[in-house]
């Protein structure tokens, strides 16, 4: 039978190792992070990730043809100077943090202080210690839940706008992280930058 797309969450993608690599950039812009990958004999080849990606990015950008793209600042792509990022107090409750995910479309809050400072990062992937059993956690505070069940999670990883994307890419592969957030001097949250 046909496996592809038999789950609506997610999906089982294939594509054929001769695509474009671009082909699986917008892919995984998507929220996809793995690939099937055949070959022209539809035989499976290997399986792509947006891990693979990053990496190939870090390379083009150290030493190959987008190393001019690779010194710029963050700022040069938008990032880190608009402030439009989906925000909670790590006072609120769990379904709050779920509630602003949904209602924003997003993957990931910036969890904050009272005075607005970054406190945490608060994503999809911190829900999977959530259960049947489990359910009375909505009413928990993010920072309770996230003490927890996550607590690396509580010390997001940061930058400020003027880093390099060079060094933002390579902070995410050194740190094995997916989102890393962008701070101004106050350690407010301006941007982030994902692998999504």
């Amino acid at each position: 039978g046909e496996v592809v797309g038999f789950s609506g969450r997610d999906p089982l993608v294939v594509f054929n190792e001769n695509d474009m690599a671009s082909f699986a950039s917008d892919l995984f812009a998507t929220g996809i992070h793995r690939a099937v990958v055949t070959n022209a004999s539809e035989e499976i080849v290997g399986v792509l990730s947006q891990a693979d990606i990053v990496k190939a990015l870090k390379e083009s950008l150290s030493s190959g043809e987008a190393q001019d793209m690779g010194k710029q600042a963050l700022t040069a792509f938008g990032v880190g100077v608009g402030g439009d990022v989906v925000q909670c107090a790590k006072s609120a409750s769990v379904l709050d943090v779920l509630q602003q995910l949904q209602d924003f479309q997003v993957s990931a809050v910036a969890l904050t202080e009272e005075d607005g400072k970054l406190a945490g990062n608060f994503s999809v992937s911190d829900f999977k210690a959530l259960s049947l059993e489990k359910v009375p956690s909505f009413a928990m505070t993010a920072a309770d839940y996230l003490e927890a069940n996550s607590p690396a999670s509580l010390k997001p990883t940061v930058v400020k706008s003027d880093c390099t994307l060079q060094t933002a890419v390579a902070t995410m592969l050194d740190e094995k992280i997916h989102r890393l957030w962008v701070v101004d001097d106050d350690f407010k949250a301006t941007g982030v930058v994902s692998l999504t």
